[in-house]
């Protein structure tokens, strides 16, 4: 797929508004934009290779969750491996986009790829510490379809005003809060067949390498209260602190609002897990709907605005 239209060998013509364009200086915003071509071939190859990578950590996955403890430690050495490869190559292809112009550029399809970077440095993290190498089922494969999504779909330039060190690390804290709760999502999808299963008596395969429903409950509930935090620590600074970070008030928007009912969500699901036991597929409902309700908050409007307003 063609995404950019060349001027000639060296360089590509961007078709946006040079008012807009993350290349152009303050100075002279008239100036067009232009990317050096061996850039754009690079950021291409990096992003085919990460992808490739996340399918390869995929099946690796897979095959870390087989029958034998050799064959497991086996694959999981190498999932690791290749993880780490695959954040490698997904980050060096996001800085020659990110890092583009005076203010980085948050474009949505760049935004995804960059929460998935964050999703996946999350999980290889987590999973040095605790049983969640099955979680790379669902994670790894999102992880590569958002990469291609960012690639090939980047999106309209978005390039907020991020004077500060500050402002910097409050977009920081907000993504590691949407990764861990990501994590959190996973966990529970995966509970939610793993307790079917166990209903119905037919957990089979790859459900029965699984730890037990009672680890995995608590890690759902660490995962949690972690990203729960983090968000309460983002929502805190972006409400107090708004003028000193963004430089502009602080105003109550839709993306303000469902982030806080997502953080109300969460907080009566912590709250009825700690005085009334909730778990099982309480638990799962409750964390699938505060997910959905934080995700409305962080990537919907613009959705609706950038990719179905705009056909």
């Amino acid at each position: 797929m063609i995404r950019r239209q060349f001027l000639n060998s060296d360089f590509l013509n961007c078709p946006c508004d040079s008012t807009l364009c993350p290349i152009a200086t303050r100075s002279n915003p008239a100036s067009h934009c232009v990317f050096d071509q061996r850039t754009s071939n690079l950021t291409d190859s990096l992003n085919i290779l990460a992808v490739i990578a996340y399918v390869a950590a995929t099946a690796l996955t897979i095959r870390s969750m087989g029958p034998t403890q050799t064959q497991g430690k086996t694959e999981l050495k190498a999932l690791r491996l290749v993880l780490v490869v695959g954040l490698f190559l997904h980050g060096s292809a996001l800085a020659t986009v990110l890092g583009v112009g005076n203010s980085p550029n948050f474009a949505l399809g760049t935004t995804v790829s960059s929460v998935a970077w964050i999703i996946v440095m999350l999980f290889l993290v987590s999973s040095l510490r605790a049983p969640l190498t099955s979680l790379g089922i669902l994670v790894l494969p999102t992880a590569a379809i958002a990469t291609l999504v960012g690639w090939l779909y980047p999106g309209t330039l978005h390039a907020p005003a991020l004077g500060s060190i500050a402002a910097k690390f409050h977009l920081l804290i907000a993504g590691l809060s949407f990764g861990l709760l990501s994590l959190a999502v996973a966990q529970s999808i995966l509970l939610f067949f793993l307790d079917r299963l166990i209903r119905n008596k037919h957990p089979v395969g790859f459900w029965l390498s699984l730890p037990p429903m009672e680890t995995m409950e608590l890690i759902l509930f660490r995962l949690i209260f972690s990203g729960f935090t983090l968000l309460t620590v983002t929502l805190i600074s972006g409400m107090v602190f708004s003028d000193r970070l963004f430089g502009q008030p602080f105003v109550l928007n839709h993306h303000v609002t469902l982030a806080v009912l997502a953080w109300l969500s969460f907080a009566v699901l912590l709250g009825g897990h700690r005085l009334f036991g909730w778990r099982g597929r309480t638990a799962v409902n409750w964390t699938l709907a505060s997910f959905v309700i934080l995700a409305l908050g962080y990537f919907g409007t613009r959705f609706i605005l950038e990719v179905l307003l705009s056909n």
